[in-house]
């Protein structure tokens, strides 16, 4: 009985742990899979922080990528709440509107930026953009800060949250400015139009891809084309060029090879112009031609004005070339009445002399008018002599030259004459001899036609350059004898500046008289 109640009892001992195990592995299997789910529940809420972490960080660079590209915008960019309460304003906000940068703007009602007369018209445009209607290329008038205002263009957008409205964006857009862009636009097309009627330079453009060709005014006038008429085709365009002429310009377009030339169009089929063009061939990245672009411009003109200006330069050497001759032809003729007729007279005088002393007193009376007639002539040589070639200005220089002159000069028609000169200056010959003929000339003129009585001549010096100044008190010198060809006397002097190099000026001067100015290089 005892060792069957023992047995019993272990049996039920045995049931027990039994139960006890099973639990124990339920227990263990619900604290795994509780773990289980825990752990799936952790990586499902670490995948789905990290994802809205991704999501939150692409929105802030988005918000800061559209704040970025907010900022570069030159319109007002805004974002504001339901009651109008402005959340975001880009950079180009403060500026038009007339705010310092460090004013704030963020959380003032947009209304107070608007004229009180159209407040009642943008809580209206608020409410309908609430509604889900865009406000597109609405025209309002702004209020800047000082109290000034401009036309403004307004675009809005509606700003959801889970399908619900939260606020409103937008672009306000300063039509004053566009209108002032537009217009210096339009003036700066009808400048380059004038630009290029004034230079007779015209433009024209071929689109390959869509066989398009586009002229600007000008280009008609220089290729010789009625616009009135014109067909828009490029065959229509090359129709005035000269037949000799046309095979360069076609072969350029066709083999699409630049090309810069000149050639001629015909007009009338009988006046010839030359016309300098250049053209272009602009082209994509795998170098297919897209556009022909030509330039051309009428240099009927310049041509004419070079050969003028080749034909002004070789006159400009044949009067230097005779100007030298007739120097020398002057020292020639000069050297001869010195040596030959000068010495010949003082003979006569001398005879003369001799002659006097053989005859009765009664007849000397005529042999001394004839001596005094012999001695006036020969000074009257020595003046020629001096005016031909002073040999004072090849043996002393300059300075005693022009001293020599201005005295005789005031000497002999009675004007007063100063002269003023820098001192030590060393001239070449031929410069030298230029100044004193200019000096010549216009004290000559002067003695002529100005009625003067004081003179003053100026010679001075500055940055190798020699200025050479007279100026009289007489009655003045007129346009139209300045511009006259019969002025040779001005022609002259000009002339001989520009051989070296200078500039001659004479002009009238307002408070009476005339004033010459000659400047050439030392």
């Amino acid at each position: 009985m005892v060792i069957a109640a023992q047995a019993a009892t272990d049996n039920n001992i045995a049931i027990s742990i039994g139960h006890l195990f099973s639990i124990f592995f339920v227990v263990v299997f619900i604290i795994s899979l509780i773990a289980y789910l825990f752990y799936k529940n952790t990586q499902k809420l670490k995948a789905e922080i990290k994802s809205r972490q991704l999501t939150e960080n692409e929105l802030r660079s988005s918000e800061s990528r559209f704040r970025e590209m907010a900022n570069l915008m030159p319109q007002i960019v805004f974002e504001m709440d339901t009651n109008g309460n402005l959340r975001y304003v880009n950079q180009h906000a403060h500026k038009l509107l007339g705010y310092e940068s460090n004013e704030i703007i963020l959380g003032q009602n947009s209304l107070q930026y608007h004229i009180p007369s159209e407040r009642e018209r943008i809580i209206e445009g608020i409410k309908r953009t609430m509604r889900g209607d865009s406000i597109n290329n609405a025209e309002y008038n702004m209020l800047r800060k000082d109290g000034s205002t401009f036309t403004a263009l307004i675009y809005t957008s509606t700003i959801l949250q889970n399908g619900i409205p939260v606020g409103i964006r937008g672009m306000i857009v300063d039509v004053d400015s566009l209108k002032k862009t537009q217009e210096m636009l339009r003036k700066s097309e009808a400048n380059l139009a004038e630009a290029q009627q004034i230079a007779s330079v015209g433009s024209w453009e071929l689109d390959l891809q869509h066989n398009v060709l586009s002229c600007t005014n000008e280009l008609y006038h220089v290729f010789g084309i009625n616009a009135a008429t014109f067909d828009g085709q490029l065959s229509s365009l090359l129709t005035n060029i000269h037949p000799g002429d046309v095979a360069v310009f076609q072969d350029s377009i066709i083999n699409r090879k630049p090309f810069s030339a000149e050639f001629r169009i015909l007009e009338n089929n009988t006046d010839v112009r030359t016309v300098f063009a250049t053209i272009k061939i602009e082209t994509n990245a795998a170098d297919i031609p897209l556009k022909i672009i030509g330039v051309a411009q009428d240099i009927t003109k310049l041509k004419q004005a070079e050969k003028e200006k080749n034909d002004l330069e070789q006159m400009h050497k044949f009067l230097q070339f005779t100007d030298k001759a007739i120097e020398q032809e002057r020292l020639l003729i000069s050297r001869e009445l010195h040596d030959d007729l000068g010495q010949a007279l003082t003979a006569v005088k001398m005879d003369l002399e001799i002659i006097k002393q053989n005859l009765p007193i009664n007849l000397l009376s005529p042999i001394n008018q004839i001596v005094t007639n012999v001695v006036e002539t020969i000074k009257t040589v020595q003046r020629i002599t001096a005016q031909l070639r002073p040999d004072i200005l090849d043996e002393l220089g300059l300075e005693a030259a022009m001293e020599w002159y201005c005295t005789e000069f005031a000497r002999r028609y009675k004007v007063n004459v100063l002269l003023k000169m820098d001192k030590d200056v060393e001239l070449s010959p031929a410069t030298s001899l230029i100044i004193f003929r200019i000096l010549q000339e216009s004290l000559t003129n002067i003695a002529r036609y100005a009625e003067a009585t004081h003179v003053q001549v100026r010679l001075y010096y500055t940055d190798n350059l020699a200025h050479f100044v007279v100026y009289d008190n007489g009655i003045g010198i007129k346009e139209a004898e300045i511009n006259s060809m019969k002025s040779y006397g001005i022609m002259g002097m000009r002339e001989r500046a520009t051989s070296l190099g200078g500039t001659f000026t004479i002009a009238a001067i307002k408070t009476g008289g005339t004033q010459i100015k000659a400047v050439v290089p030392i």
